[in-house]
C-alpha cells in the first residue's frame, strides 16, 4: 500500500539490496539518559566535548565509546564515521549497545585502518545495524572479549573475525567478500554461535573455525562460495579454489552443532570440511560427523538480495536456534509464505539466512467496534456533521489496531445527508497508484453514495500506513472526505485489519447463494426476518467452507423491509455488538459486503433491528489459517469509468470485461481475487449487477441492487481468472459505472 505499490515484493528486494535495517524499540530518537547520540551531519550541532545528548550529539563514535556506561545505547545516525574501538564493558543485566538508528546503516571506516569496528577485551556488548570495513576485517571481536553479539550488520570488503573470545553470537548479518581466512573467521573462541547469516565467499572459504573453538552452533545460515558472471548468475570457481563453505577442525568439533543451513553447491568446492576431511554431500557429512541435520545443498541465489519463494530457505529454519532473531536484517517480521509448506521448528515458517521472504497481508478479524460517529463525537471532538468538501479524521491507536497493520476494514455508514452526496475514505497521507505522495483531493475514489436523508452503509478497506520521506509510519490516520454538496454524519465500525503477521489467508469459493429467506435457502420457511429477531446460519463445514475457518465474506442484501432499520451480522454465541452491517429504509433493496467472524459452533447470526425484511447472503470466500491468498492494497486506482470520453453506459443485459492483471505495470502476477469499490450511476431501470470471474458462467447472485434513478456503491470481493473479471447488467435499463480498485489477493 502507499509507496509500497511498487509492490511489496519489489520493495523488499530494494530494501534488501541496500540492507537498510529498521530497528525495533530502541531504533528511534530517545530523550533519556540511557542513550548517547552520534550525528555528524551538517547542522546537527555535534561536539565530542559534550555529553552526547540528542540536542548536542557526539561527532564521532569513538567519543561515545569512551563515555558509554553499562545499560546505555550509543545511537548512531546515518553518515560516514571513522573506525572505532569498543573497550568498555556492560553487564549481563545492563549490556552496552552500539546501534545504527532506524533506517540509517551508518558506514564505519574507510578501509585505511586495520579494523572497522573492534571489540577488544570487552564483555556484554551488542553491535547492531552498521556497515563497516577495514584492511584486515570489517568487525573484529578479540582479546578475551565475552558475551558479544553482532547482529543485523552488513560489513563490506573485509571479513568478520572472532578470536580469543567466548560466547560470541553472530546473527542475522549479510556479507559478501573474498577473504583467504573465510568470510567469517573464528579462532580460539569457544561457544561461538553463528545463526541466520547470509555469507557469500566468492571462491574463498565461507565460515572457518580454527584452533580450539568447541561448543559452537552453526544454524540457519546461507553459505555460498560461488562467483558470479557479468549477468549476476552464479558460476563455478576455478579448480583448486579454496571454496569450502564450512570448515570445522578437530579442535573445534567437540560439542559443536551444525544444522538447518542452506549451502550453495554451484562453486564446485566441498560443502564441509570436518576434522580435516572434506564432504560434498549432506549424507556423507552426517554419516561421518552426526551433524548436518536438515542442511540443504543447492543453488542459493543469494545475490538477488531476497529470498525467492521457491528456494528451500523459505519457511524451513529452526526458530529455536540460539541467537535467532524475531525479525530479519532489514527489521522485517518473520512471516508465513502460505504457498510454501512449513518445515521449520516452532511456528515452522522462519527463513534461513539474513533475509525473511515477505508476503502480502493476511487478515485478522475483530469483534466489530465503533471508532467514529460524528453524531456523538466518537473518534472526533465535535457533533457537527461533515461539511461539503470537509472531512473527519481518526487515528486507530495500537490498543485498537497494532502497528503491524497495513490496512483496516471498516463498515462505514452515512446518515442525515442534507443533499445527495458521495464519500471517499483514504489514508490521511495517501499515495497515488505509482507510489508518489498525493493530496487527498487528487485521489479519485467513491466509497459511498447516498440520497438526501438516506442512511446507507458500505464496507471499506483503507491503508493505515504511509511512507513520508520513504520511512514507514504506522497507524497513519484515516480521513473521511465528504465530496458531496451538503452536510452529512459519518459512522465507522472497525471489522478487522490486514497485516503480514496476521493469521488468516483468503480462499475464494462461489460466489454461491447460501441464504434467501424468500426462497427457503438456508432456512426452513419462506418468511422475512422479523422485528428484533435473530437468524443463525451454519457456514463452517458447509458450502466448501472448512470447519476451522475464522471468517466468511458474504454479500448480504436486504429486500422488502417494512420499516427503516439496520441489520447486524456477527458470530453466533457471542454478544451482539452495538454496530450495524446494513442500514436500510422502508421498501429498499440494498446490498453490503460483510466480513463476518464465525462463532465457535460454525455459525453467523443475522439480527434485524426494525420491522421485518427478507435477507439474502451470497458466499464469496473465507479466511482461515490454511488460506493461501494474501492481500496487497492499492492506491486506490480508478480502473472503470463508463462516463469517460469514448465510453458508454452498460446496456440492459450487457456485460463488460475488466482486466486487472499487471495494471500500470505494477504488482505482477495473476491475482486470485480483487477488491473493488463499484458504483452504479443514474440507472434508467431497476435491477442488479453481478461480478464474476472471466471465462465462467454468470452465477445466480447479486453484488449491487438498485431502483430506477438510484445511484449506489458497494464493495466487491470477486475471484479473478486470467487477470480479468466480468460485470453484467441485470436490469431493465442502462447504467454507468465507476470501478475503483482497492487491492488484490495473490498466492505469494
Amino acid at each position: 500500500m502507499n509507496r509500497r505499490r511498487i509492490s511489496r515484493i519489489a520493495a523488499i528486494a530494494l530494501a534488501a539490496a541496500f540492507a537498510v535495517p529498521v530497528v525495533g524499540a530502541s531504533g528511534g530518537a530517545q530523550a533519556d539518559s540511557s542513550y548517547l547520540y552520534v550525528n555528524n551531519a551538517s547542522g546537527a550541532g555535534c561536539s565530542d566535548q559534550g555529553t552526547g545528548t540528542e540536542a548536542q550529539p557526539f561527532c564521532t563514535v569513538s567519543a561515545a565509546a569512551a563515555a558509554v556506561q553499562p545499560g546505555q545505547t550509543v545511537l548512531v545516525s546515518a553518515g560516514n564515521y571513522a573506525a572505532f574501538d569498543i573497550t568498555r564493558s556492560g553487564t549481563a543485566a545492563a549490556p552496552i549497545t552500539f546501534e545504527g538508528a532506524a533506517g540509517a546503516l551508518p558506514e564505519i571506516g574507510d578501509g585505511t585502518t586495520a579494523h572497522g569496528i573492534l571489540v577488544q577485551g570487552a564483555q556484554h556488548i551488542v553491535v547492531s545495524g552498521f556497515t563497516a570495513t577495514g584492511q584486515s576485517d570489517s568487525i573484529a571481536v578479540t582479546d578475551d572479549s565475552a558475551n558479544v553479539t553482532l547482529e543485523r550488520n552488513r560489513p563490506t570488503r573485509a571479513p568478520i573475525v572472532v578470536s580469543d573470545s567466548t560466547g560470541v553470537v553472530v546473527t542475522t548479518n549479510a556479507l559478501s567478500v573474498s577473504a583467504p581466512g573465510g568470510t567469517l573467521s573464528v579462532s580460539e573462541s569457544p561457544g561461538t554461535v553463528v545463526t541466520g547469516n547470509t555469507f557469500t565467499g566468492w571462491c574463498s572459504p565461507g565460515v572457518v573455525f580454527d584452533g580450539s573453538s568447541p561448543g559452537a552452533v552453526v544454524e540457519n545460515n546461507i553459505l555460498d562460495t560461488a562467483q558470479t558472471d557479468p549477468h549476476g548468475n552464479e558460476i563455478a570457481c576455478a579448480a583448486g579454489s579454496p571454496d569450502t563453505a564450512l570448515t570445522v577442525p578437530t579442535g573445534s568439533t567437540s560439542g559443536t552443532k551444525v544444522a538447518y543451513n542452506f549451502i550453495g553447491n554451484v562453486s564446485g568446492g566441498a560443502a564441509y570440511q570436518w576434522a580435516g576431511k572434506s564432504y560434498s554431500t549432506v549424507a556423507a557429512f552426517a554419516a561421518a560427523s552426526g551433524q548436518g541435520s536438515h542442511d540443504i545443498l543447492g543453488n542459493t541465489d543469494t545475490l538477488s538480495g531476497f529470498q525467492n519463494a521457491a528456494t528451500p530457505a523459505v519457511d524451513s529454519a529452526d526458530a529455536n536456534a540460539p541467537g535467532e532473531l524475531s525479525t530479519d536484517l532489514s527489521g522485517q517480521p518473520r512471516v508465513d509464505v502460505r504457498s510454501v509448506p512449513n518445515t521449520g521448528t516452532g511456528p515452522g515458517y522462519y527463513d534461513r539466512g539474513a533475509y525473511e521472504r515477505q508476503t502480502f497481508d493476511a487478515y485478522q478479524p475483530l469483534t466489530p467496534v465503533r471508532v467514529l460517529d460524528t453524531r456523538n463525537a466518537t473518534g472526533v471532538s465535535t457533533t457537527t456533521p461533515v461539511a461539503p468538501g470537509g472531512s473527519a479524521t481518526i487515528t486507530l491507536g495500537t490498543g485498537t489496531v497494532p502497528a503491524v497493520a497495513d490496512s483496516v476494514v471498516l463498515n462505514v455508514t452515512v446518515t442525515g445527508g442534507s443533499t445527495a452526496g458521495t464519500l471517499k475514505v483514504t489514508s490521511a497521507d495517501p499515495d497515488d497508484v505509482q507510489g508518489s505522495p498525493t493530496p487527498i483531493s487528487a485521489v479519485t475514489l467513491t466509497n459511498l453514495t447516498w440520497s438526501k436523508n438516506e442512511t446507507i452503509s458500505d464496507l471499506v478497506t483503507v491503508p493505515v500506513v504511509s511512507y513520508p520521506n520513504d520511512q514507514l509510519t504506522p497507524n497513519t490516520p484515516i480521513t473521511f472526505t465528504n465530496t458531496g454538496k451538503g452536510t452529512v454524519h459519518v459512522v465507522a465500525d472497525l471489522q478487522g485489519y490486514y497485516a503480514a503477521t496476521a493469521p488468516d489467508g483468503y480462499t475464494t469459493v462461489g460466489p454461491t447463494r447460501i441464504l434467501d429467506t424468500r426462497n427457503a435457502i438456508g432456512v426452513t420457511g419462506k418468511k422475512p426476518l422479523g422485528y428484533q429477531s435473530v437468524l443463525s446460519l451454519p457456514v463452517a463445514g458447509e458450502h466448501g467452507v472448512p470447519a476451522n475457518a475464522r471468517a466468511v465474506v458474504l454479500n448480504v442484501t436486504v429486500t422488502q423491509p417494512t420499516g427503516n432499520g439496520y441489520l447486524t451480522v456477527y458470530p453466533d454465541g457471542q454478544a451482539r455488538p452495538g454496530v450495524s452491517s446494513i442500514n436500510f429504509s422502508t421498501g429498499q433493496t440494498l446490498p453490503n459486503l460483510v466480513v463476518a467472524p464465525i462463532g465457535a459452533d460454525g455459525k453467523v447470526d443475522f439480527y434485524n433491528h426494525s420491522g421485518s425484511a427478507h435477507v439474502i447472503a451470497d458466499l464469496e470466500g473465507y479466511f482461515s489459517a490454511q488460506g493461501s491468498s494474501t492481500f496487497d492494497a492499492w492506491g486506490p486506482a480508478r480502473i472503470l469509468n463508463t462516463t469517460a470520453a469514448g465510453s458508454k453506459a452498460l446496456a440492459s443485459g450487457a456485460s463488460i470485461t475488466v482486466t486487472l492483471n499487471n495494471l500500470y505495470g505494477l504488482a505482477g502476477g495473476n491475482p486470485t481475487a480483487s477488491v473493488l469499490s463499484l458504483t452504479v450511476l443514474d440507472p434508467t431501470g431497476t435491477g442488479y449487477l453481478n461480478v464474476y470471474p472471466y471465462g465462467t458462467t454468470a452465477p445466480l447472485v447479486s453484488n449491487i441492487n438498485w431502483t430506477k434513478g438510484e445511484s449506489v456503491t458497494n464493495l466487491v470481493l470477486v475471484p479473478t481468472k486470467s487477470g480479468k473479471i466480468v460485470i453484467t447488467n441485470h436490469s431493465t435499463g442502462t447504467v454507468n459505472l465507476y470501478g475503483d480498485l482497492l487491492g488484490e489477493f495473490f498466492n505469494d
